[in-house]
């Protein structure tokens, strides 16, 4: 299965705006948390959730970048 730069792209956004909804609901998580366990657990959870929506937004600026030369080079 090939996918397009914009295709790559929408998938990228989607999966950002689904680690944001994550880390949301880890941090309301976090606050009502009172047991030493699942505080380090959620703790953890969000720190994946954050690393990844970061390693998301570098994805998506290298398809914007790609997005933007491919439409210089058609002109």
């Amino acid at each position: 299965m090939k996918f397009s730069v914009v295709e790559m792209l929408e998938i990228a956004i989607d999966a950002r705006r689904l680690l944001a909804d994550e880390i949301f609901r880890c941090e309301g998580a976090l606050m009502s948390a009172s047991h030493p366990a699942k505080i380090r657990r959620l703790k953890r959870k969000f720190e994946q959730s954050t690393k990844r929506h970061s390693e998301v937004q570098v994805s998506i600026e290298k398809l914007s970048k790609i997005e933007v030369e491919l439409w210089g080079d058609e002109k």
